[in-house]
């Protein structure tokens, strides 16, 4: 694990954890990139109609040709 106050050369960041290995914005992607080694993972944080902190990169769900809003879709409803 990197102490982010030391300083040290450039970062390895796993984008929305390790895609190439594992389902981007999911555990299993944010370990993958953690067994990779990376310095710091980025992801994307949305929050569900009941509260609940979602990984999600969108704001908006696309289902057919409508656009609707993460935020009204509970958790259980996203997973």
């Amino acid at each position: 694990m990197s102490d982010w106050k030391t300083p040290h050369g450039p970062w390895v960041v796993g984008h929305r954890g390790a895609p190439r290995r594992a389902r981007e914005n999911t555990i299993d992607g944010l370990d993958a990139a953690e067994t990779l080694g990376v310095d710091a993972v980025e992801f994307d944080l949305r929050q569900a109609r009941d509260g609940e902190a979602v990984l999600f990169h969108d704001e908006d769900i696309v289902l057919g040709n409508q656009r609707i809003p993460v935020r009204t879709f509970t958790a259980r409803e996203l997973d």
